[in-house]
C-alpha cells in the first residue's frame, strides 16, 4: 500500500490511524507471537505504532549516502501530514 500523495493517497488516513493505535497503547503493553506464544520484546516507537525499517539491502553506500542527502531536503516537514524523513542505513 502506498502512502504517496502522488499516487492519490490520503495520507490523513494513515495518520488518525496511527494516532488510534497511540491512543490505544500504554506503557508495558506486551504484544504475544501468535506461534510461539512469547513475549515480543518492543521499543516505545513500536508501541505506538512507528515501526521502522532503515537498512537497505538493494542499494550500494555511495546510493544510500546520494538518497539521504536528497531526500533530507525534499521531504521537509512543511504540515502535520508531510511524511517524517527517515535516513536509510546501510547494513555492513
Amino acid at each position: 500500500q502506498s502512502i504517496y500523495s502522488f499516487r492519490q493517497a490520503d495520507v490523513s488516513i494513515f495518520q488518525e490511524q496511527l494516532k488510534s493505535i497511540q491512543r490505544q497503547q500504554t506503557d508495558g503493553v506486551q504484544f504475544i507471537d501468535d506461534l510461539t506464544n512469547q513475549i515480543l520484546f518492543s521499543n516505545e516507537k513500536e508501541r505506538k505504532g512507528v515501526i521502522e525499517l532503515p537498512d537497505n539491502f538493494r542499494s550500494t553506500w555511495s546510493l544510500i549516502h546520494f538518497f539521504n542527502f536528497l531526500f533530507e531536503k525534499v521531504l521537509a516537514q512543511e504540515t502535520e501530514l508531510d511524511v517524517e524523513f527517515n535516513p536509510l542505513a546501510f547494513p555492513g
